[in-house]
């Protein structure tokens, strides 16, 4: 599954994962490029039960450089519960970097 398929990235042309990880409002503990896609963010979050949303794609999405997810509607899902980063077994937070995607969406409009 992928967060999207528009293919104008012309906005959002640097590597996502370093834009993210060098965001002043990411955690300097936050390190994406650990996970191990195990899906245990997936399997305990509310919204991922309720919506389309999906933490360990949108990780996926980021390690892959798919910066169509900035543009993603499914970004306003999560609930910002930190389940993610409270069951994920390298203490990463698909919450945090949703919310930086956030940002990057808002800057860029």
């Amino acid at each position: 599954m992928s967060y999207g398929n528009d293919k104008d990235n012309d906005k959002y042309s640097i590597n996502l994962s370093k834009k993210i990880l060098n965001s002043i409002e990411a955690p300097k503990d936050l390190d994406l490029l650990k996970c191990i896609q195990c899906g245990m963010c997936t399997s305990l979050c509310p919204a991922a039960a309720h919506t389309d949303y999906n933490p360990r794609d949108l990780i996926a999405d980021i390690l892959n450089n798919n910066e169509i997810i900035i543009k993603d509607e499914k970004i306003w899902n999560c609930f910002y519960c930190y389940t993610c980063q409270s069951v994920c077994p390298v203490k990463n937070s698909a919450c945090l970097a949703n919310q930086v995607i956030r940002q990057l969406l808002l800057i860029n409009k």
